[in-house]
């Protein structure tokens, strides 16, 4: 294998084309999508639990230091490890398509040893999080509440990019639905974790371990399904030479797993950083509620993302197979059953905000009447018009993905959030006066540019993709790639959702102690413990999606497991 390259080569057309109908593959899409949608609201559930326990605590200051602990966790951490994990997406799915089930493993061996690695060094920056809030100019109080959280969920930044790329190899081979019912047992779990620790005397260092805890139990539900697919490959469907084993092939080709993961890493990252590095730009404005209502709507926002983010995860498992098996009119027509369901997704979301805005508003905000007047705002029009282009850019991201060119989207996100977002944010926060909504208005805009810049980039690169030529056989059924990418990117979503569903229970937890500070505290710590935490150890694990999809793609189980080994060991590392 050849990394990029060999994610590409097979769009040329080929002899043999699969009629594939329509109809099944949005039947297919779904399947694999709805799990993965409600997997994504689970995995953002404890979050969720953490912050309505601490606004029960009626400290301000505690209820705005989760917000930052979070913060720095998110890009400090998991983004990094979530973004470069999502190479087994890419390679594990096209492996896959063209049976290379053995690659596959030696891609996720490698996914999960990168990981490893990962996971150490992002724990070593972690710990520095009291000081970098301090040199940015935070609350000293806040910002040692913030410590407080990190220092406790720290300890799970390794189970947390392990966890993300068993999940990522099981979304290659179809076993998203696995993932919903882990993030629905942890999340369920979460809630009694977070009763028992976080008490007014440990503050946001029981909610950390509550975190710590949720992280490695869904590391090691994963672990004891791998092991049970091993004895039972016939039950799991899953081919033994696919899962991953730790040899001395893991250690050999990481430059080529690297290629595909830093990009993706770099793309998340990117992405992941910039929000959040803007909600410390609303921080500058000392006004906890603006900033309370910032965090507010922004755990809104994650939630939404996390549909588009599951649709995202099964488009590319869905392109990176027909990639490896050499089938243009399969891919192509997967991309067409996203476009129809991520619409119908799209016009769900505007109906709830619209119908429901005031009902959420009371959720987060119910005692603290000046931080519900910005919120209402946010949450329409600002969030309304942002969700359309954000959806765009996530789904077109799965292209990316499945097509292992994911170093353009790298770039795209490094120019329109680096260059536009930030500073654009920053002048209409800041300079010109306009507050949280002068934020708002700079997300509108760099979102629509990335959305733009991606469908320039795919019509230009991979026209055959898009375009059918003369002569072409007849084309797929929408219906059945719609019905694929559902049965992996459902899953897919309702994992991510289940995962960040902690986090939206800290924050109404903590809402409801009347406190603006916390509330907008909490964001911050969110802020801390994202940058320096799982975003990192998240985008290298993206690598595994790319290497497992390709391996699983050419019917190398082996290499898969080999990547998915690799991936690991980086992840803790």
């Amino acid at each position: 294998m050849n990394g990029v390259d060999t994610s590409v080569e097979p769009l040329l057309p080929s002899i043999d084309r699969e009629e594939v109908k329509l109809r099944s593959c949005i039947t297919n899409l779904a399947v694999i999508a709805a799990p993965q949608i409600i997997s994504m609201v689970l995995n953002y559930i404890p979050q969720t639990i953490n912050v309505f326990f601490i606004s029960r605590l009626g400290d301000a200051d505690m209820l705005a230091a989760v917000g930052l602990a979070n913060l720095v966790f998110n890009i400090g951490g998991v983004s990094c490890g979530y973004g470069i994990n999502q190479a087994i997406e890419t390679l594990v799915s096209q492996s896959r398509g063209h049976g290379g089930h053995h690659l596959a493993s030696v891609h996720m061996a490698k996914g999960m040893c990168i990981g490893l690695l990962l996971s150490t060094i992002l724990f070593i920056v972690l710990q520095f999080t009291e000081v970098a809030l301090n040199f940015l100019g935070q609350d000293p109080v806040v910002a040692k509440h913030a410590m407080d959280y990190v220092n406790s969920a720290s300890i799970g930044i390794w189970p947390a990019i392990q966890y993300d790329c068993i999940m990522r190899f099981l979304l290659c081979y179809h076993h998203p639905h696995v993932c919903t019912w882990i993030y629905a047992i942890t999340s369920a779990l979460h809630v009694l974790w977070c009763y028992l620790l976080v008490t007014p005397s440990s503050g946001l260092a029981g909610a950390g371990v509550a975190m710590a805890l949720t992280f490695v139990g869904c590391w090691v539900l994963g672990i004891l399904y791998f092991v049970f697919a091993m004895i039972n490959p016939s039950i799991t469907a899953i081919p033994r030479d696919a899962l991953p084993r730790f040899t001395r092939a893991m250690f050999r080709g990481w430059w080529e797993y690297l290629k595909i993961g830093i990009p993706s890493m770099i793309t998340l990252c990117s992405e992941w950083w910039a929000y959040e590095i803007c909600t410390l730009i609303v921080g500058l404005l000392q006004d906890s509620a603006q900033l309370a209502a910032h965090v507010s709507v922004c755990n809104v926002s994650v939630l939404m993302f996390m549909m588009s983010y599951g649709l995202q995860t099964g488009l590319s498992a869905k392109i990176g197979a027909a990639v490896g098996s050499g089938n243009l009119h399969l891919a192509r027509t997967y991309c067409k059953a996203a476009v129809i369901m991520g619409g119908g997704m799209l016009i769900v979301i505007e109906f709830i905000l619209i119908t429901f805005k005031m009902s959420i508003v009371n959720f987060y905000s119910a005692p603290e009447p000046e931080v519900s007047v910005y919120l209402a705002t946010l949450l329409f029009p600002y969030l309304g018009i942002q969700e359309v282009f954000d959806f765009a850019q996530a789904c077109m991201q799965g292209v990316f993905k499945g097509l292992g060119i994911q170093r353009y989207a790298a770039i795209v996100n490094l120019f329109s959030y680096y260059l536009c977002m930030l500073p654009l944010g920053y002048l209409s926060c800041i300079h010109f006066e306009l507050g949280v909504f002068g934020m708002w208005t700079a997300f509108i805009v760099s979102v629509a540019a990335v959305a733009s810049s991606y469908s320039i980039i795919l019509k230009q690169l991979h026209q055959p993709l898009f375009f059918p030529s003369t002569g072409a056989s007849k084309p797929p059924q929408l219906t059945d790639c719609m019905k694929g990418l559902a049965s992996i990117g459902g899953p897919q979503v309702i994992s991510m959702v289940l995962n960040y569903i902690p986090q939206t229970i800290n924050v109404y937890f903590i809402s409801r102690l009347g406190d603006a500070d916390m509330l907008a505290g909490i964001g911050l710590a969110n802020l801390v413990f994202n940058i320096g935490g799982v975003s990192c150890g998240y985008g290298m694990n993206q690598a595994i999606e790319t290497l497992v999809s390709q391996s699983r793609g050419q019917g190398d189980h082996k290499l898969a497991s080999t990547s998915m080994a690799r991936g690991m060991i980086i992840a803790m590392a």
